[in-house]
């Protein structure tokens, strides 16, 4: 018996050290969180920047943006400033921003492929880099590196106009605030960035991605991507809010996975910057602000008891933005009830054949035909044509489309065999993504033209400076 005080001695010490670990756990996990809504406040109270706005203003082409939305609003039925914003989502993403998975060889202009990342150099620092990824170019007698700063610096964004989703959100948000509209930069912790934008004619929050042009779509990345939500926290200057409720539809699996802290933790810390945010600002705006932020809450706990409509699921699909390898990595193809959906954006050339690139990876449990047809569609459901894919077992391949077949408002889907009900598979516009790539080229040719015509206007003033001042 003379052992046992000294194995309880030892239980209450391990107990004591288990609790103290928990403990520091927790605390690492808050500071954690805490820092990422620091980085969004920080982010976001950029955007009052008078100049910073004044140069977004610049490049928007507003009138143009402004007629388009007047136009349009008699059939959409918008409100006049969201049908503006519509117009403004998507001259960002065909015309203004390119996404870029690896860009463009610096020597050759060619492709590039990953080849890790670095610290910033001090130039790239000073525009909000934090990491610069590094890309090798694969040709033979080429072989140079292409930096790629990971700017966050939103005036900087305005120039580079390419990225990932961070830069597009960054950006995209930035225009949102110039334009007069109120905006919010959402983070979704598994992974993904993108806008929030007050309508004053709905009372509500809209949802807006930049990357794949979609409004008003919040479902997209649960039901159209697949993606296993835990945390989406929205943050404007005017407060911080906890979303997650508005994308989701599944709450309890998602409840489930949203172990970083606790729930009484972020409520309170929320409650807390929400407070000081509102201390900031004057009475009548503070009183305007809580009441809105507690009206979304009513919303948000509604929301997630709602069905998933009809009129929403069509709208679903697969992640667009990225090579199809990259977005399989991240598994967000997309899971569907036997078909996802590509709405057709760009102009295709009516007197040319389209092709319609088709990527399913073989599942043991399927056999390789389990991808059973590509089909062009109206918006109403009605078909236009279809196309088999005799897959061979392959894991990828084109199937091509007549001229004229595939046009603007068309939507392009891929048909399961009857017996297969989910599936990772992707299709996409071949001719669109080309186009794409084409306008990236395009830019960084134009941004290289403008750095050689500034490095020789430096050195004929160096010379003419020498001229008049000889050592």
């Amino acid at each position: 018996m003379a052992g046992a005080p000294a194995a309880d001695g030892i239980r209450v010490q391990l107990m004591t050290a288990a609790e103290g670990a928990a403990k520091a756990a927790a605390e690492r996990g808050q500071r954690a969180f805490a820092n990422s809504i620091v980085g969004s406040l920080v982010k976001v109270r950029k955007y009052e920047d008078n100049e910073l706005r004044a140069r977004a203003l610049s490049v928007i082409p507003s009138d143009k943006l402004e007629a388009a939305a007047a136009a349009a609003v008699a059939q959409s039925g918008r409100a006049i400033a969201d049908e503006l914003l519509r117009q403004l989502l998507t001259w960002f993403k065909e015309e203004f921003f390119a996404w870029c998975q690896a860009p463009v060889c610096r020597a050759c202009g060619g492709g590039t492929q990953g080849a890790g990342a670095v610290a910033p150099a001090a130039e790239e620092a000073a525009f909000g880099a934090a990491v610069t990824e590094i890309y090798r170019c694969p040709a033979a007698g080429c072989g140079a590196e292409t930096r790629f700063p990971r700017y966050n610096d939103p005036g900087k964004l305005l120039e580079t106009r390419m990225g990932k989703c961070g830069e597009f959100a960054n950006a995209f948000t930035l225009c949102c605030v110039a334009m007069g509209y109120e905006a919010r930069h959402v983070h979704d912790h598994t992974d993904h960035v993108w806008t929030e934008v007050w309508s004053a004619a709905q009372h509500r929050w809209i949802h807006c991605d930049p990357c794949e042009s979609q409004m008003d779509n919040p479902l997209l990345y649960e039901a159209g991507w697949g993606k296993q939500l835990n945390y989406i926290i929205a943050v404007s200057v005017t407060g911080v809010a906890d979303v997650t409720r508005r994308y989701t539809r599944q709450w309890d699996a998602v409840a489930a996975r949203r172990t970083k802290v606790s729930e009484a933790w972020l409520a309170n810390h929320i409650a807390e910057l929400n407070a000081g945010i509102q201390a900031a600002l004057p009475p009548k705006r503070a009183r305007d602000v809580a009441a809105r932020l507690a009206a979304e809450q009513v919303e948000l706990a509604v929301a997630i008891l709602t069905p998933l409509q009809a009129a929403e699921r069509a709208r679903l699909r697969g992640r667009m933005t990225g090579s199809v390898e990259w977005r399989a990595a991240r598994a967000e193809l997309g899971l569907g009830d036997g078909e996802t959906r590509i709405e057709v954006v760009e102009p295709i050339d009516p007197a040319a054949p389209t092709r319609i690139r088709w990527w399913a990876p073989a599942r043991a449990e399927f056999e390789a035909s389990y991808l059973d047809a590509i089909a062009v569609r109206r918006v109403d459901g009605t078909t236009v044509d279809t196309q088999r894919v005799f897959a061979h077992g392959e894991d990828h391949g084109e199937v091509v489309f007549p001229p004229g077949v595939v046009a603007p408002g068309h939507v392009v889907v891929y048909l399961l065999c009857g017996d297969v009900e989910s599936v990772a598979a992707s299709v996409e516009v071949v001719a669109g993504r080309e186009r794409e790539c084409e306008r990236q080229h395009e830019r960084e040719h134009e941004r290289e033209h403008e750095r050689q015509h500034e490095r020789e206007h430096e050195r004929q003033h160096e010379r003419k400076r020498e001229r008049i001042c000889p050592s």
